[in-house]
């Protein structure tokens, strides 16, 4: 160490890149002040000053300056440092995470809280702009969700300190009942629960080594840590004293020195039943924080390209997707779901609500924000549970019986003997056990805990509210047809809304997805009402209007129905369609729960009252007149009763701050900017929330049972044996034990198969069918000559290639989980406390004989499985630098749409090669297709601009089925189907006799709905399950039609035959295969491929 004086300035330490030095004339004041003016010199990465020592440590970058040139700098501040203003209030908390190095330099990334960015949506707008204007700054995303700014920085350029007193600046004043908001990545609860569990395993593995040398006896001889842990014990088993503690620290830091400590004794006093304890409490808590970090990981994911969430953000939204905020039309026509579940038509200079759902489009919105309000406390406190009532019940108890057991020995130690044997630990232990594993329950369900708020666990309401009708629907059904004219029937007018509303762009959405259409041509929709031609003639669609002379439209308008008018080119009505909003799936799940465990449910009225009222009756849910959110949960709150609030807008913001559990409901597309409480992606999973909470309150009483019997027989022991301080916790220990297993047998399971809906590449991919071929290629940013190999390498984005833990070390922990060595393993333990370490090791040679052998097993089937994976490569056509080119798969570059400002290109995970459970059925999208055979050169352009025109894989053949019916299943890896010889042709060929021998089948009616039913198509069944693939090109003056069969074929020419012996498909190589006629059209696009790389389509 040096110690020098630099005229003035003292020179305490210097290294390279960092100095400490000493400021004579610094008296402490102003330290913030002081470390930013420092941080301002150039070539200076950060500063840190001490007012206790007068000491600032500096570190510079070498290369922009030296140890010289900041000793300068320091001396010409001296003259301002005695006057140094105070410093304002503390900065915000921040949450550092991941620094990588790119070109660029060091990237930083923080999680900056900002009080108030829940309440007051224009502050998120400030604090984006705020950052977004500072020099290194290279992005900034406000989140209301978690009242948090997520913000990368260059380190080299502006360091985090002066970050956060910029956001120090503009948040709002702290209000009375106002917290700082939790974070679901916060590392708090990790830390603690994985160095408990740490703890107790070295613990207990600390005492069976002692005991298998024979060593008899705790540790340490002496009585102290029996005593402390008893006093630790106590403190943990009375909530008044455990919730000072919290209020002390915060309350993770609480819990881990409590924790660590109890360990510690436990271990000094040789108590395996206390580490046993202490390891299952924390091993509960890791894994639902583990669980719960990767939902919100995923979450994240989901959204990391969705629209930014603040006022005054231009944002582009395709048909389907939600507005996150209310927002104000630039461009694009279409409808707009209402909160009362109806369409309502938008044009330029409409606004729209938040979360509402659109249609048509696409859209540019503007995006705008709701009013500010101010955060209240509940009114009313809620009604005590069994739970409330024990813990002050057996507190009272505890206390009288300790006092009485003082009185009667005058012994403090027989009074603390008394507190550890009568105490409500085992209960409380219990409840938070029940706790995580209620949070658990609802992640394996597909829900997102993000848990700003501790104290809002998943927990059974009392009430449960919905946010208006549109929160129980999902689109539009065609609930009935009147035929205005003697000319059309129910079906033909039907058909030809159906074609008109095709044409036009769907601005009604998947509404006539179940009806069969017609050919119409030159559709459009200027907001209000659908135009398109059909076989030559003209026909319009639009709502029905008061002023509209059709009498018949009053009687339908009175069952809460949309109403749609065709007519003619005349202006003859043709016909009436009414539409009423359809019932989600979950809703006869969710409202069958809630009557199970006593739920009330109550669906606040919005919008047109008929058509709320409808939606109420049909889902079996009570209507709430008054559609104040805030009011209706106050008044319910006045009765004790926990309120619910269900919500899908970010309009809801004051009322999730008002109830008691907040959920929102989120379909990953988009972001929601309210502070809920938990993100469930349907109503299922409010179902699951709701399923979930009975089963913890069933969980809390069987620990309140469990607790009152160990309280009990404590009290009798205390009485009859008067037992050590170390034997006192026995019964408590126990009785926690039995809780911990009681819930985790309540509330395991619960997991549901996720939809894969979210992950198909383009939902609705009829609208590029709209374009014309300059727009496509603008929307791709591409070329009619495909990319070059610069560009393409420049788009491409790799699949990520997945981490691949140990498979020993997981074929090891993978025997250890199973419930054999579940129940060797407890018996080993209790040998263990019975002291009889012969038995101990005779039971772990046995674990260890058994965990061996299926380990090698394990590895025999991964290497069969690696040899497997070997055997098949995936490769692409594309067209680069203007020629066909085939390269693998992984190396094709789907496109990346730019974000609003053109500045950047977002990863859009909906960009990618389509897996076989993702393809859309050709029969039933050429339905919503106007004029296909039109559109093919905009459909080849398409696939070139992708660079996703084929995917060949070799040594695997597809079968293909008909339109409508499941393919058959498939036996081993001969790829023919069960009905099928393999080792003769007789029955094959049979089989083929019947197939020409039927007649010509029409397609089933009906357009794609998003995915579309699951049976339509062959399954691709090849050696890789899942492996991405691509869709296939569709070649230049080839004729498409609704029937053509595709899988794993070319796709036929203009007047050429193809197949062996008629019109059927063509095999890419040269193995033919068995006839097909439009009748088998396999018409799954993308399915399956021929052998020797036949294109897909």
């Amino acid at each position: 160490m040096s110690a020098a004086v630099v005229e003035g300035v003292g020179l305490v330490h210097a290294t390279p890149g960092r100095v400490r030095v000493r400021l004579p004339g610094w008296s402490g004041r102003g330290q913030r002040g002081l470390e930013a003016r420092l941080r301002r010199i150039r070539g200076v990465l950060g500063a840190r000053a001490n007012p206790l020592t007068g000491n600032v440590l500096i570190r510079f970058d070498p290369a922009a300056t030296d140890e010289g040139s900041v000793l300068a700098s320091l001396e010409e501040l001296r003259p301002e440092l005695g006057g140094l203003p105070e410093d304002g209030p503390e900065p915000p908390p921040a949450q550092s995470e991941r620094r990588a190095r790119d070109g660029q330099g060091l990237t930083g990334r923080a999680r900056i809280a900002v009080r108030g960015l829940d309440r007051d949506p224009r502050l998120a707008r400030h604090v984006v702009e705020r950052l977004g204007s500072r020099p290194g700054v290279r992005r900034a995303i406000a989140s209301p969700l978690t009242g948090r700014v997520l913000v990368e920085f260059a380190e080299d350029e502006v360091a985090l300190e002066d970050l956060l007193a910029e956001v120090s600046g503009l948040e709002l004043p702290a209000s009375p009942h106002e917290d700082r908001p939790a974070h679901p990545l916060e590392p708090g609860r990790a830390r603690q629960g994985a160095t408990r569990a740490a703890g107790a395993g070295l613990g207990l593995g600390l005492l069976a080594a002692r005991r298998l040398a024979g060593r008899a006896g705790p540790p340490v001889g002496s009585a102290v840590p029996a005593v402390a842990g008893g006093l630790i014990g106590i403190l943990q088993g009375f909530p008044v004293l455990r919730d000072g503690l919290r209020r002390l620290l915060d309350r993770d830091t609480a819990d881990l020195v409590l924790g660590a400590a109890g360990i510690a004794t436990q271990v000094l006093s040789g108590s395996p039943i206390g580490l046993v304890l202490g390891g299952a409490e924390a091993l509960f808590l890791l894994s639902e924080v583990r669980s719960r970090r990767a939902a919100w990981r995923h979450y994240e994911e989901e959204t990391e390209n969705a629209p930014p969430p603040h006022p005054g953000a231009v944002v582009r939204l395709e048909a389907g997707e939600r507005t996150p905020l209310a927002a104000e039309v630039i461009e694009g026509t279409g409808t707009a779901t209402a909160r009362d579940g109806l369409p309502t038509p938008i044009a330029p200079g409409a606004v729209v609500g938040a979360g509402s759902r659109l249609h048509g489009g696409p859209f540019v919105l503007e995006l705008r924000g709701a009013g500010p309000f101010t955060p209240e406390p509940r009114t009313a406190p809620a009604a005590p549970t069994l739970y409330d009532r024990y813990l002050r019940g057996v507190g009272r108890v505890a206390l009288v019986y300790a006092a009485a057991t003082a009185l009667l020995t005058r012994s403090p130690s027989r009074a603390l003997n008394a507190l550890l044997l009568v105490n409500p630990r085992a209960a409380i232990v219990g409840a938070e056990a029940a706790g995580s594993g209620a949070s658990a329950r609802v992640l394996r369900s597909g829900v997102t805990v993000v848990g700003t708020r501790p104290e809002r666990g998943v927990r059974l309401p009392g009430v449960l509210l919905l946010d208006g009708p549109r929160v129980l629907t999902d689109g539009l059904d065609v609930g009935d047809v009147l035929p205005l004219a003697d000319t059309h029937d129910n079906s033909g007018i039907l058909a030809r809304a159906a074609s008109v509303a095709a044409a036009a762009g769907s601005p009604w959405g998947d509404a006539f997805r179940k009806t069969g259409t017609m050919t119409a041509t030159d559709g459009s929709f200027d907001g209000e009402v659908a135009t398109a031609r059909i076989a030559g003639a003209g026909y319009s669609l639009r709502p029905v209007g008061d002023r509209d002379p059709v009498p018949p439209a009053a009687r339908l308008r009175n069952r809460g129905d949309h109403l749609l008018l065709l007519r003619d080119e005349r202006g003859e009505p043709l016909g009436i369609v009414a539409l009423r909003p359809r019932l989600a799936p979950g809703v006869a799940e969710m409202a069958r729960v809630c009557r199970l465990h006593g739920v009330e449910v109550g669906l606040l009225a919005a919008g047109d009252p008929v058509s709320s009222a409808a939606v109420a009756r049909r889902a079996e849910v009570p209507l709430v007149a008054d559609g104040d959110a805030v009011g209706s949960i106050r008044e319910r709150q006045e009765g004790g009763a926990r309120v619910a609030f269900v919500s899908d807008n970010a309009g809801a913001a004051a009322a999730f701050e008002a109830c008691d559990l907040a959920i929102g409901l989120a379909d990953g597309r988009a972001h929601l900017p309210a502070r809920a409480d938990l993100l469930a992606p349907d109503l299922d999973g409010v179902a699951a929330i709701v399923e979930a909470g009975a089963r913890r309150e069933r969980a809390v009483r069987d620990s309140v049972a469990l607790s009152a019997l160990a309280d009990a027989v404590g009290a009798a022991w205390g009485l009859r044996a008067r037992p050590g301080v170390e034997r006192s916790g026995l019964p408590t220990s126990i009785s926690a034990l039995g809780a911990l297993a009681a819930g985790w047998a309540r509330l395991r399971g619960g997991g549901r198969p996720r939809s894969s809906a979210p992950q198909v590449a383009d939902p609705r991919p009829e609208r590029w069918g709209r374009l014309g071929t300059d727009e496509v290629l603008r929307a791709l940013d591409a070329t009619d000559e495909g990319l070059s190999s610069a560009g393409a390498a420049e788009r491409r984005r790799p699949e990520p290639t997945p981490v691949r833990a140990n498979r020993l070390l997981r074929a090891i922990l993978d025997q250890l989980r199973s419930p054999l060595t579940g129940v060797l393993a407890a018996g080993a333990g209790l040998s263990l406390v019975l002291g009889s370490p012969g038995d101990v090791a005779m039971i772990s040679a046995m674990i260890v004989a058994n965990a061996a052998a299926g380990v090698w097993q394990e590895r025999l089937a991964d290497r069969t499985a690696e040899a497997l994976e070997r055997m098949g490569t995936v490769n692409a056509d594309v067209l680069r630098d203007g020629a066909d080119s085939t390269v693998p798969a992984e190396e094709a570059a789907p496109e990346q749409a730019r974000t609003t400002e053109g500045s950047r290109r977002s990863r859009d995970t909906r960009c990618h090669l389509l897996r076989a459970q993702e393809r859309l059925s050709l029969a039933t999208l050429a339905t919503r297709l106007p004029a296909l055979g039109d559109r093919l050169p905009v459909v080849r352009e398409v696939a070139r601009g992708r660079h996703l025109r084929a995917a060949r894989r070799r040594a695997t053949r597809a079968a293909a089925s008909p339109v409508g019916q499941k393919p058959a299943a498939q036996r081993g890896y001969c790829r023919l189907p069960d009905d099928q010889d393999h080792r003769g042709r007789q029955r094959t060929e049979r089989l083929r006799r019947q197939q020409e021998g039927e007649g010509q089948k029409a397609p089933p009616a009906g357009g794609h709905g998003r995915l579309g039913p699951q049976s339509q198509g062959p399954q691709r069944q090849g050696a890789r399950p899942g492996r991405a693939e691509a869709a296939a090109g569709v070649g230049a003056g080839r004729a498409l039609s609704p029937q053509a069969p595709v899988a794993g074929c070319r796709l036929p020419g203009q007047g050429q035959e193809v197949g062996r012996g008629g019109f059927g498909p063509e095999r890419g190589g040269g193995a033919q295969a068995a006839k097909a006629g439009t009748r088998e059209g396999g018409q799954e696009v993308g399915g399956g491929t021929g052998q020797g790389g036949g294109q897909e389509a």
